[in-house]
C-alpha cells in the first residue's frame, strides 16, 4: 500500500470513484488551490471540488483537471459515485450563503457526449437535511447515502432509495437499521460489485480510532444483520480512514486517510 503521491496535495484530496468501466479514470474531491469560487465563506478555506486523472498505457496518472464548469460551481461539490456504464454521475452539492447554515444535498447529471449536463436535484432531498456520499449499486437502481433523516439511530446513518425503472421514479429512503447504523456517524458507502458486500465508514464501532473502514454483508433476505468487520491495520489506522472503493472484483483499489506519513491534510492512497 503507498501513497497516491502523483495526485494528493498538501491540501485534502478524499473521495476517488472510479469513472469508466475500465477503470483508467477517477474522478475525485480536492480543495487544492484554484477552486472555483475562492473561499468558502462559511469556513474560511478553499472550497471543495470534482478533478479527475487519467491513466496512461504506461500506468501514469495524468495530472488532475476540473470537471466541466457545468459540474463545478462557485459551492461545494464532492465525493461522487458513477454508474457502471460511466453515464450517470452522483454528486454532493452544498450550497452557502453568509450567516447562514444551509445542508448539503445530492444531485444527478448525465453524460453528454465527452461532458456532463447540468446537475439536477434528486426529488428525495429535504432542505433542512443533509444529505451526501452517494453511491450507486452495480445495476444503477439502489443509491446508497449519509443523511441525518428523521428516523435514525442518533448520528449520521447509511440510507437506500430504489429507483423503480417501471415507473421511473424514486421511493422514499429507508435506513440500513441497527447492524449497521449507530449513535455514532456511519458515512462513506461503497457497494461492492457482488451487490452483497457494503464498505462504509464508522466512528462508533469498534475500531482503531477515528473513521474506520467496515465491510458488511446482506443476509440471504438482502439485509444487513451480521455485525460489520473492521478491515484493521494496514487499512485502518488511528486516523481517518473512508471512502474506499475497488477495482470490480479485484482486491485492488483506493481510500481515503489522514493518518501520520501522509502528504496533506486527507491523502488518496491505493491498495493491493
Amino acid at each position: 500500500m503507498k501513497t497516491w503521491l502523483c495526485l494528493t496535495l498538501k491540501e485534502s484530496d478524499f473521495s476517488p470513484a472510479y469513472a469508466d468501466k475500465k477503470y483508467t479514470s477517477l474522478i475525485f474531491t480536492s480543495t487544492r488551490q484554484g477552486a472555483t469560487g475562492s473561499i468558502d465563506i462559511t469556513n474560511g478555506q478553499n472550497h471543495s471540488d470534482l478533478y479527475e486523472a487519467k491513466l496512461d498505457k504506461n500506468g501514469k496518472w495524468s495530472t488532475p483537471a476540473p470537471l466541466a464548469t457545468t459540474i463545478v460551481s462557485k459551492m461545494n461539490e464532492a465525493s461522487v459515485s458513477v454508474s457502471k456504464k460511466g453515464d450517470v454521475m452522483f454528486m454532493t452539492r452544498c450550497p452557502e450563503a453568509k450567516g447562514k447554515v444551509l445542508k448539503c444535498q445530492l444531485y444527478v447529471c448525465k453524460k453528454q457526449g465527452p461532458s456532463w449536463a447540468e446537475p439536477e436535484p434528486l426529488p428525495f432531498n429535504v432542505d433542512s437535511v443533509a444529505f451526501a456520499h452517494p453511491a450507486i449499486n452495480v445495476a444503477g437502481d439502489v443509491l446508497y447515502f449519509t443523511s441525518k433523516l428523521a428516523g435514525g439511530y442518533g448520528g449520521k446513518d447509511i440510507w437506500i432509495n430504489t429507483y423503480s425503472k417501471k415507473d421511473k421514479a424514486w421511493g422514499q429512503p429507508v435506513n440500513l437499521g441497527p447492524s449497521i447504523n449507530t449513535s455514532g456517524d456511519e458515512m462513506y458507502p461503497y457497494m461492492a460489485d457482488d451487490d452483497k458486500t457494503l464498505y462504509f465508514s464508522s466512528n462508533y464501532h469498534l475500531g482503531m480510532g477515528g473513521l474506520d473502514i467496515f465491510k458488511a454483508e446482506k443476509a440471504a433476505d438482502g439485509k444487513f444483520t451480521k455485525a460489520p468487520e473492521n478491515l484493521k491495520s494496514p487499512m485502518n489506522s488511528a486516523g481517518d480512514d473512508f471512502g474506499i472503493i475497488f477495482e470490480g472484483k479485484k482486491i485492488k483499489g483506493y481510500f481515503t486517510s489522514n493518518r501520520e506519513g501522509g502528504k496533506g491534510s486527507d491523502d488518496i492512497y491505493s491498495f493491493i
